[in-house]
């Protein structure tokens, strides 16, 4: 005996055309704020970038801050917004941030990239052993990166 598992509702089947067509609209209208979201948040990156390169580092910081409120793993956001913390002289933080990115970083360039800036840091905190520490961990990560 063959077993559907379309039931019969009356005259109607559990999967019937207008029930398709509801989760296509549905899916549809879900999926397509998607895209939008992850614009805002580049958006946020390159305003926070010009900002940057400008000198406004507490303005880039707010946008890179931005960026991360639509994605909390955006490692732009959170690298740049790093840089911008250093820029400010915000060393203590900026060291705890780059340390926090390397640490839940698995591209190598890119954890090694952190290392280096929290090594940068923590030399400008006058912490000397906690930053070659954090440039040992960059060699770790490229030892072919020269500027370490």
């Amino acid at each position: 005996m063959y077993h559907s598992l379309l039931k019969n509702y009356g005259s109607r089947n559990l999967f019937s055309y207008d029930f398709l067509i509801a989760c296509a609209a549905f899916l549809f209208i879900a999926f397509r704020f998607v895209p939008a979201y992850s614009q805002q948040e580049k958006k946020f990156i390159k305003d926070g970038n010009k900002d940057y390169k400008e000198g406004k580092y507490e303005e880039a910081e707010k946008k890179y801050q931005k960026a991360l409120d639509k994605n909390t793993e955006s490692f732009h956001g959170k690298f740049n917004k790093a840089d911008a913390l250093y820029r400010q002289s915000k060393f203590e933080e900026a060291a705890q941030s780059f340390g926090s990115i390397a640490s839940t970083e698995s591209n190598k360039e890119f954890k090694a990239k952190a290392y280096h800036n929290q090594g940068n840091s923590f030399l400008q905190s006058k912490k000397l052993n906690e930053s070659v520490d954090a440039y040992k961990n960059s060699l770790r990560n490229n030892p072919t990166d020269e500027d370490t």
